[in-house]
């Protein structure tokens, strides 16, 4: 039987691809081609976004884009925002909690053993430089036992309680699964 590559290399000689190059040559533009497409979608899921959204803030610290995927039926989720705080202050997120919810937790999604593991987060110390930037696949505020499953659209209450800055209650919005994360402000404003 043969191969594909005997076959291209036959059919296509003004190219002057030979059977020693052939697989280096489709590796390279294989790894070239998805590189590019990552790139290319990136851009297009930043450039399709929604402006942020709403931001909540006190004299000390903000939070910005609070949002979570809808539940599709299941009675857990995972929110996801950005803490920053003002000029020279410096803070810590030290609970969360929700009457959406019977159980919340702050969570990272860590690489162990070659794996990605849920654990509890640690360190959630922030500042105008550094900010908490809660994302897919990394850290997120978990919502267990939810009243009802999320829907796009509705927006269910958060609780974050800061070590200096007190407690601050935010609206998390609710978007459709698969859509694009909306944009989020770095600082505050």
């Amino acid at each position: 039987m043969r191969s594909f590559l005997n076959v291209y290399c036959e059919r296509a000689p003004r190219l002057k691809i030979t059977q020693e190059r052939e697989p280096i040559f489709w590796l390279k533009w294989f790894a070239t081609s998805f590189i590019l497409n990552l790139q290319f979608a990136h851009a297009v899921e930043f450039s399709s976004n929604e402006s942020a959204l709403d931001t909540y803030s006190n004299e000390s610290i903000c939070v910005t884009s609070a949002w979570t995927y809808e539940s599709l039926g299941k009675l857990v989720g995972a929110a996801y925002m950005v803490i920053s705080a003002r000029d020279d202050i410096t803070d810590t997120l030290i609970d969360a909690s929700s009457t959406a919810a019977g159980n919340v937790k702050v969570h990272d999604i860590v690489l162990v053993d070659g794996n990605m593991t849920m654990t509890p987060a640690k360190n959630l110390t922030f500042n105008q430089d550094s900010p908490l930037q809660m994302k897919p696949h990394g850290l997120h505020i978990m919502l267990m036992g939810l009243n009802q499953p999320l829907e796009s659209g509705m927006s269910i209450p958060l609780t974050l309680e800061f070590m200096y800055s007190g407690v601050m209650e935010i609206e998390v919005s609710v978007r459709k699964f698969g859509d694009n994360p909306p944009a989020q402000a770095m600082i505050c404003e």
